[in-house]
């Protein structure tokens, strides 16, 4: 596991990324979930980066509760997995 700053100097730790933008991406997770307050999580590099975009499926503003969290499992978060990062993304 490289260190933060190792991602953003991949040399340093002999990684070689193809691209770095989807680490940069967990980077900016990590540290908002850890500026809400939220779990320290670590943070592992070497993601690579989509070649497309993957089905839509945000959810909207109107959508209820339930069909957000449902969402939000089906890609692998848990109910407080969802509220954090759906709270905090909108008050950063």
């Amino acid at each position: 596991m490289c260190p933060v700053s190792m991602l953003l100097s991949p040399d340093l730790c002999g990684c070689i990324y193809t691209s770095i933008v989807a680490d940069l991406i967990a980077l900016s997770v990590v540290t908002s979930v850890g500026a809400c307050g939220g779990p320290r999580i670590p943070l592992r590099g070497g993601r690579i980066d989509a070649a497309g975009a993957g089905p839509f499926g945000v959810p909207e503003p109107e959508t209820g509760i339930n069909e957000t969290l449902a969402e939000f499992l089906g890609a692998g978060f848990d109910k407080s997995d969802s509220i954090a990062l759906t709270a905090c993304g909108h008050t950063m």
